[in-house]
């Protein structure tokens, strides 16, 4: 609620618009929050998994579980926009 409020007066008094706030926060959500957690994970575990060690096949998981991430919680953000609380 706290959050709700102030990007509303903030948006208000012309600091930003609601869009550059969302988009930043995406992007803050996206990088700390999904993708480097994902690539921590991949570097640690996937040699331990005994899978093929090439670099394009870690790339790869590293990519799909960040996206993967990074969607799932695109989608949080908008639900919980969505969603009125009291």
């Amino acid at each position: 609620m706290l959050d709700r409020a102030l990007v509303t007066r903030e948006a208000r008094a012309g600091h930003y618009h609601p869009v550059a706030y969302l988009v930043g926060r995406l992007a803050l959500d996206a990088l700390l929050l999904r993708a480097l957690p994902a690539t921590l994970f991949t570097l640690v575990l996937y040699p331990l998994a005994g899978l093929k060690t090439d670099a394009a096949n870690v790339a790869t998981l590293a990519l799909v579980l960040g996206t993967f991430g990074a969607t799932v919680g695109a989608l949080a953000v908008c639900m919980a926009g969505l969603v009125d609380t009291p």
